[in-house]
């Protein structure tokens, strides 16, 4: 995850880091393209509690930034917990620079 000089927040809503909790899930034709282990790596941590991001992620309708909050990590992949534009959940693996870490809730 990183921070840099992009700002993922410029004219969008403040997310509702709540939706990630919604109960059904993204169906699996619909589900955003996710790394192999092989990509993402090792060591994997997991974050307790989740961090809340936005993050770029591809699935068959093209590339879209989503809600979320980081699950886990490794030195060059971030597992994502996104909420769609449908309200419902799914998991991807992403490479860290497609993930933006949000500034804490005040």
């Amino acid at each position: 995850m990183h921070s840099g000089t992009f700002d993922p927040l410029r004219g969008r809503p403040r997310p509702n880091y709540l939706r990630t909790v919604a109960s059904e899930p993204v169906p699996a034709g619909e589900l955003a393209h996710s790394l192999t282990p092989e990509e993402y790596g090792e060591p994997v941590k997991h974050a307790d509690p989740p961090v809340p991001v936005l993050a770029w992620i591809q699935n068959r309708d093209g590339h879209r930034l989503v809600d979320g909050v980081a699950t886990a990590w490794t030195p060059r992949a971030v597992e994502v917990r996104y909420t769609d534009e449908r309200g419902r959940v799914g998991t991807v693996w992403l490479w860290t620079s497609a993930v933006f870490r949000l500034p804490a809730r005040p």
